[in-house]
């Protein structure tokens, strides 16, 4: 993987137009894939705070994703009709995730079909 493009600015993990997740869910079928790592700023927000009665700067770094910027993160990707899925890995040389225009989906804009 040599680049990951985000265009979902809202994402926790996005860090100018960067993925600072290790990790992110690739999910879809042939009609739509999408970015199954998106977790909306407001929303990861609101959810901590109801569950755990307040925010603690570990909630991120309890997940497996991590919050440090990595700017390559591996792609797990079980859209199996992708022509760059070799063993559920994106084997893309570069991706890039659209904005969810007030949706919780982020297209992945790279998915070609086999």
């Amino acid at each position: 993987m040599q680049t990951l493009k985000c265009e979902a600015s809202d994402c926790m993990y996005n860090t100018n137009s960067q993925c600072a997740a290790n990790v992110i869910q690739v999910n879809g079928t042939r009609a739509q894939t999408y970015c199954d790592t998106y977790i909306k700023d407001s929303a990861f927000v609101a959810a901590g705070k109801e569950n755990m009665g307040v925010l603690t700067g570990s909630v991120a770094a309890d997940t497996e994703f991590g919050s440090d910027l990595t700017g390559s993160p591996r792609i797990s990707c079980t859209v199996t009709k992708c022509a760059y899925n070799n063993s559920f890995h994106c084997r893309a040389d570069g991706v890039e995730i659209d904005n969810p225009s007030d949706t919780m989906m982020c297209n992945c804009k790279t998915y070609r079909p086999k």
